[in-house]
């Protein structure tokens, strides 16, 4: 988040609005973009929360997954927090990715009850998406802090993908990656996808 804020300032970007969504994690993201930035001499604006920007509440879908997953290997969780995997934890780790990656395709079909359905998280932050433009009109830069599910669905916006192929984005999308769009009142277009020019450093460059 520092290296972006850095970023922002070395290239003299200024933006006329900065929202975010309500997650800690993607109001500490701003904080620390904006502190950075401003140290390195650029001022960005104070960021308006829209809650619409939240993530699925991907921590059912995981909470599944991690259940199905620790009868192969009970102390997996203990290793997690230690960083410290033995083979049978790789091997548990391999597979619960696999289990997300099916929970979240049937999510996406609308085949999993418990959680926001696919269909009401895309309407919401399509539609956050156009209270921003709608606020902002023509000709400004805005920018939007919040998580990968949110940037999948305005990806989808963007270029009206399936929803399985939404999902497929989720997995590639880098933390602290900047993903651009141009917008009219009528138009909704890609310009830029998962930037990380800014990270320069291979250990920043994660997903």
């Amino acid at each position: 988040s520092r290296a972006l804020g850095e970023d922002c300032a070395a290239r003299g970007l200024a933006f006329d609005a900065v929202y975010t969504g309500p997650c800690q994690r993607q109001r500490d993201t701003y904080t620390h973009v904006r502190q950075a930035a401003l140290e390195a001499g650029q001022e960005l604006p104070e960021a308006v929360t829209i809650d619409d920007f939240d993530e699925i509440d991907i921590q059912a879908l995981t909470d599944q997954a991690m259940a199905r997953v620790l009868p192969s290997c009970p102390d997996l969780r203990e290793q997690i927090k230690k960083q410290q995997l033995d083979e049978a934890a790789r091997v548990a780790m391999r597979h619960y990715g696999g289990v997300v990656r099916a929970l979240l395709k049937r999510w996406a079909a609308g085949d999993l009850d418990g959680i926001e359905s696919f269909d009401v998280f895309y309407a919401r932050v399509s539609g956050a998406l156009s209270q921003v433009m709608r606020e902002q009109g023509r000709n400004k830069r805005v920018a939007v802090v919040t998580s990968g599910g949110p940037v999948c669905m305005a990806m989808r916006l963007a270029l009206g993908f399936a929803p399985s192929e939404a999902i497929d984005l989720m997995w590639i999308v880098y933390n602290a990656s900047v993903t651009t769009f141009a917008f009219t009142e009528e138009r909704f277009t890609l310009t830029g996808f998962n930037s990380i020019g800014h990270l320069r450093e291979r250990r920043l460059q994660t997903h």
